[in-house]
């Protein structure tokens, strides 16, 4: 194996979450996962976390490798069947810690054992991922596209049904309060508190953000999907195009599962640990920092100030930790690429006005009728995404959020095309053609 110094690194997912989130999961993946039980040369992949860009990384040979793998029928089966149980699993878990949490009893225990269910459910994640391209390849080979497999009801579809339904129920109000500003109903106040407490925990991406408040589901149902451009995939009698169907149930279930698990653990810390210290400088520790924490032998949290930009990195020895000096987002615009292809994950075609996000915070952003540019999605851009016409990515598979939101909310959408992050910039006019996995630069915004 080269010298890591010499190591080329390739990005296999992107996006900026928390410390304590990234330590959780690189920790998971060292304790829970065994490669080798798929046919793969190592045990434990190295794999590197860079919180001053959101990307994760593996060794260009190890990347290769999964790439190279190909998974049988049996192997796949498995791997459904692991994932499902694991969810399963941790579901129980989260409706006995739901009651837990009402109570102050054992507070240091409970933390202990959520954080043990949490990496346990956590540790199928990198499988989505790995798996992806031996998978794309079976798809190919049976002729079937992205948007021929069949799609699932999730709470992600749930929530956006929910605000089309109170969307519909308040059409008169809603249509007054377009023209004139005045304050919400209560009987809209109340199906809208009632939409936040079922679905709100969307609003977080595992420990990071916050629940979707009254006022964000108010604005999110002005640009509820209409059910337009509805298409009804082909019935294929394909064994991968039903694993690849599975797979992105399973793989939406775990973000939502997670980011639910979460939420709970938001509100038991603010409950019973708020006058100690903040949930946000909370998160910007260590798993065994907050152990330390919680149990009174860490009382003293500046140490975080200084965890502004970051590397967690897994290998055979464990994870560790380094500080790195933060940079600042210096992306190389290519002015001369006028087109850009990537890999269609719903079609139809649009066009608008590019919104480049490169973390959720940069949503609002995103009006209605834009173009969403990301390296990748997560749970917390579906606000932005129901205003969005289209999305583009960098990175991300059949199984990537990007896709799968798509798919749920019949929005065309290319994924993978590597670069759009580093083409388009905000103001751009652009076509997204998803028919033909295109996106056409029709006009560059002039600063």
């Amino acid at each position: 194996m080269k010298n890591k110094k010499d190591e080329q690194w390739e990005v296999l997912v992107s996006h900026q979450s928390d410390l304590l989130t990234q330590d959780m999961i690189l920790t998971s993946l060292y304790r829970f996962n065994r490669f080798k039980r798929w046919g793969l040369s190592f045990d434990i992949p190295s794999v590197r976390y860079d919180h001053g860009t959101g990307d994760i990384s593996y060794p260009a040979w190890l990347f290769d490798e999964f790439r190279n793998t190909e998974l049988s029928k049996e192997q796949f089966k498995a791997l459904v069947r692991m994932l499902s149980l694991e969810i399963e699993r941790y579901k129980r878990y989260l409706e006995h810690f739901k009651k837990q949490i009402k109570s102050p009893k054992n507070k240091e225990k409970k933390i202990r054992r959520f954080f043990e269910e949490s990496m346990m459910a956590v540790s199928g994640i990198p499988f989505y991922s790995a798996f992806e391209t031996c998978l794309n390849k079976k798809l190919k080979k049976e002729d079937v596209d992205a948007k021929d497999i069949p799609s699932s009801v999730t709470d992600t579809t749930l929530a956006s049904l929910a605000l089309q339904n109170i969307a519909h129920k308040h059409q008169k109000e809603l249509n007054q309060l377009k023209i004139a500003s005045r304050a919400i109903s209560s009987s809209l106040t109340k199906d809208l508190g009632k939409f936040c407490r079922r679905f709100g925990y969307l609003g977080m991406i595992y420990f990071k953000g916050n629940p979707w408040s009254i006022e964000e589901a108010f604005r999110m149902m002005f640009s509820a999907d209409s059910g337009r451009n509805k298409m009804s995939p082909r019935k294929l009698n394909s064994f991968h195009a039903n694993i690849a169907a599975e797979l992105m149930k399973l793989r939406t279930q775990t973000w939502e599962i997670m980011c639910y698990g979460a939420y709970l653990f938001r509100m038991y810390i603010k409950k019973y640990f708020n006058d100690d210290f903040s949930y946000d400088e909370l998160i910007r520790l260590r798993m065994h920092e907050v152990f330390d924490l919680i149990e009174g032998k860490y009382p003293v949290i500046d140490k975080t100030r200084e965890r502004e930009s970051f590397i967690l990195e897994v290998d055979p020895n464990g994870v560790r930790f380094f500080l790195q000096e933060k940079k600042a987002d210096h992306r190389p615009i290519d002015t001369q690429i006028q087109e850009l292809k990537g890999i269609i994950a719903h079609p139809g075609k649009a066009k608008g006005i590019v919104k480049v996000i490169l973390s959720a915070e940069k949503s609002y952003k995103v009006q209605v009728g834009d173009i969403l540019v990301a390296k990748m999605s997560t749970p917390d851009f579906l606000p932005a995404m129901k205003r969005a016409s289209a999305f583009v990515t960098d990175i991300g598979g059949i199984t990537s959020h990007a896709a799968i939101v798509s798919r749920e909310m019949k929005k065309p959408c290319i994924i993978g095309t590597k670069i759009a992050t580093k083409v388009l910039k905000d103001g751009d006019m652009v076509e997204v053609d998803a028919n033909k996995g295109i996106v056409r630069i029709i006009k560059q915004f002039q600063n």
